[in-house]
């Protein structure tokens, strides 16, 4: 008998799927041609989550790494897909058909992921941006899908078009939107570099811990004073935090000559164990000893904190299972005036980071964010290298001209076009300066200029030739 079990299970799940493949086709299917048992449902959305296992495979390549926090994001939208068709089925009164809709959804999806397989394997869709024939693929491929949820709803409720399409566009609501909401995880990720296998150990919170005051020593090297950088990459769960402030930190020392009074604090599971933590704790204390290594009338810093951003203006501070406070403008803003530090260049990117813009400005800092405090910026994640704000600002124009303002404007310029080719809400970059911090700001342009060669090649960027900023260090201001 169990055999014959068997057997039956999986004849039934060879017709489901035959039968979605026609329905997905636009082929005339009965209803009658799908096996509707709660075995099925089960064995359905078991079938697509490997299929999409398989997909993000095929994105990231065959030496990527498994991400276990893609699990609980495929049982979200299992979860999900069960809410939005009770919901319909409960709208028409016909809740004994929740079944049979996730069946012949279930039975329908794996065509989608294998397509998305086959755009993977063409190249139209990857970890490192989909372009334009990608947008076109993604956005024919939702729509062919809704017309298919069209022709499920039509097939089990037959209560006319209007009501149909009422039908399709509760299901998107509900199933599709509120993935919009929540970080993306895929099964597999691409491993950049050999560091990646520390994401697999889980971190020790109490050693961690107690290694901060060793850590946070070993960082402090006073040297020639001139520019003092400070990076602070405060998600962990993300990888693009921690490989910005690294980058950023090595284009500093070799082009605005900060090595020796350079630091980064980072929440990543694969530096735990030789970098400091980025905590407003270890932020307020590395301040204060920044502070009283430069000098207040000649030096300054560069601060620059990348997280993800909140419509309440507060910084994620997220490392998990350390516990730690979130950063707002008025600690900040209470951190550096306690470090003494005169000469500020203070950089935020995170969505709606221009929240910090009031509380920071003063005649002698300049402060930059990657958008207003109403908006959004773009690109964080596991997979990206750089924020949009980042890659534009340091990769790209802090390459070209060492005038912080000039570079400012070109990358805003840049964003800008990015965001209307990708159809994306603008992010609207945001200043703040005056004339005092914009003057010294440009006669340590003009000084590094004189004093330091150019930068070699990283991050796959040439040095580029002085920008016009840069050709006007003969003045006499400088």
């Amino acid at each position: 008998m169990a055999r014959i079990s068997r057997q039956t299970w999986l004849v039934d799940l060879k017709q489901n799927l035959s039968a979605g493949l026609r329905l997905a086709l636009f082929r005339p299917v009965p209803r009658r041609a799908f096996r509707v048992s709660l075995t099925q449902a089960v064995a359905l959305i078991l079938f697509t989550v490997v299929l999409e296992c398989v997909a993000d495979l095929a994105r990231a390549g065959l030496d990527s790494r498994f991400n276990v926090f893609a699990i609980p994001h495929a049982a979200f939208g299992v979860i999900l897909g069960f809410v939005a068709w009770y919901g319909v089925a409960r709208v028409h009164g016909r809740e004994q058909q929740v079944l049979p809709l996730l069946v012949m959804t279930g039975a329908v999806a794996p065509v989608f992921y294998l397509v998305q397989v086959a755009l993977a394997i063409a190249g139209l869709q990857s970890f490192e941006g989909y372009g334009w024939g990608g947008y076109i693929a993604y956005w024919v491929l939702l729509g062919v899908f809704l017309a298919v949820v069209f022709r499920i709803v039509a097939a089990v409720l037959r209560r006319g078009w209007i009501a149909h399409g009422l039908g399709t566009a509760g299901y998107a609501l509900l199933t599709i939107a509120p993935l919009y909401l929540v970080p993306h995880q895929r099964f597999w990720l691409p491993d950049y570099d050999a560091e990646r296998g520390a994401h697999r150990q889980r971190v020790d919170a109490e050693a961690v811990f107690y290694a901060q005051p060793e850590l946070l020593a070993r960082e402090q090297r006073p040297g020639v004073t001139d520019v003092y950088f400070v990076g602070f990459g405060s998600y962990a769960h993300e990888d693009v935090f921690m490989k910005e402030v690294r980058v950023i930190r090595e284009l500093f020392d070799t082009r605005f000559d900060s090595a020796g009074r350079s630091v980064v604090l980072i929440n990543n599971p694969a530096t735990a164990g030789e970098t400091p933590i980025a905590s407003g704790t270890n932020l307020d204390r590395m301040l204060c000893h920044v502070g009283r290594l430069m000098d207040p009338e000649e030096d300054v810093l560069v601060l620059y904190l990348t997280s993800h951003g909140s419509r309440r203006h507060r910084l994620a501070v997220d490392f998990w299972p350390l516990a730690l406070n979130s950063l707002d403008p008025e600690r900040l803003k209470h951190a550096l005036d306690d470090s003494g530090i005169k000469w500020k260049v203070i950089i935020i990117s995170a969505c709606f980071s221009g929240g910090f813009v009031e509380s920071l400005r003063d005649e002698h800092t300049l402060v930059m964010t990657s958008a207003d405090a109403k908006r959004e910026s773009f690109d964080c994640g596991t997979e990206s290298d750089f924020t949009y704000f980042g890659q534009a600002l340091f990769d790209v124009e802090l390459r070209r001209t060492r005038s912080f303002v000039e570079a400012f404007r070109a990358a805003a310029q840049r964003i800008g076009e990015r965001e209307q080719r990708e159809r994306r809400t603008p992010s609207l970059p945001q200043i703040a300066g005056s004339p005092p911090v914009e003057r010294k700001l440009a006669a340590l342009a003009c000084e590094l200029e004189r004093r330091v060669a150019p930068a070699p090649v990283v991050a796959g960027v040439a040095a580029s030739p002085p920008a016009s900023g840069e050709a006007s260090c003969g003045r006499k201001e400088c």
